[in-house]
């Protein structure tokens, strides 16, 4: 296999198993990294909006259900995480 192609079929997006912050209670979310694509997309949407916008948008990326891998949280999410203590909200966000 030559470099280019070991480059590419790496499986480098990293991906953590963590604690819901316990405010939220008792539970696992799966923290899933974004690829490059999704983080130009992200700075070229976000980089002028507010950083409350930012982390939420970060949690609807980037937080997914342990069990299915599927988003924890919508689009249509976005004003209620917005609401939600910074405290969690920047734990899972760091």
């Amino acid at each position: 296999m030559t470099l280019r192609e070991r480059i590419l079929a790496a499986d480098d997006i990293p991906s953590e198993l963590v604690d819901l912050p316990k405010q939220w209670g008792e539970g696992k979310v799966l923290v899933k990294g974004l690829t490059a694509g999704e983080l130009s997309d992200f700075v070229r949407k976000y980089a002028d909006q507010p950083a409350k916008l930012q982390n939420a948008e970060l949690l609807i990326l980037c937080l997914k259900d342990p069990e299915s891998g599927k988003p924890v949280f919508e689009q249509a999410d976005r004003d209620g995480l917005v609401k939600k203590a910074a405290g969690p909200v920047m734990a899972l966000v760091r």
